[in-house]
Formats: C-alpha cells, sequence, structure tokens
C-alpha cells in the first residue's frame, strides 16, 4: 500500500483525535484563554506539519513547503473556529450586569 492510496483527510482526522489529548492535556474550563489558543495554534502547527507531509503524497518533492504552509493555515483557521466558541468570554454567575 502507498500513501497515495490512503483516504489521507480521514488519517489526518484520526491522527488528530489521537495527538489532542497531549497537547490539551491540563486544560480545563478555568484556564486562561490565552493559554488555550497558544494550545490551539501548537495543534495546528503540528497537524499542518502532519497533513502536508501526507498530502504530498508517495515522494517528498519541492513543493512540501508550500503544502505544509498551506495545511498549517488551513488547520488554524478550522480550529481557531472551532475553538472560538469554546474560549469566548463567559458571563459570570449572578453578575447581572
Amino acid at each position: 500500500m502507498k500513501i497515495s492510496e490512503l483516504d489521507v483527510n480521514e488519517l489526518v482526522r484520526k491522527i488528530s483525535v489521537a495527538i489532542a489529548p497531549v497537547i490539551f492535556s491540563g486544560v480545563s474550563e478555568n484556564t486562561p484563554a490565552s493559554l488555550s489558543r497558544e494550545r490551539v495554534k501548537i495543534m495546528s502547527e503540528i497537524m499542518g506539519r502532519i497533513g502536508g507531509v501526507l498530502a504530498s503524497g508517495d515522494e517528498l518533492g519541492p513543493d512540501l513547503h508550500a503544502l505544509i504552509a498551506a495545511y498549517t493555515d488551513g488547520m488554524k483557521e478550522g480550529y481557531e473556529e472551532s475553538f472560538s466558541y469554546l474560549l469566548r468570554p463567559r458571563p459570570i454567575p449572578g453578575d447581572t450586569r
């Protein structure tokens, strides 16, 4: 079997699910948003690199850097959108302002 025969998107999703517990270890609802955003950024960078390499197919070529950059940008956008809901400011219970 070759990399080009795999469903790269499915593989990237499964890798993301597998490494998320490591990247987000210790993060909770009490974690400052700035720290959570740092974790989202590093997750995007890691997954962008993995995705770019897998998307390059069976052989790594001169376009690898561009593929990694494109995947990283896409991951950042996707993760930031997904996590924006979780990282939004929340009202303080009992605060009537």
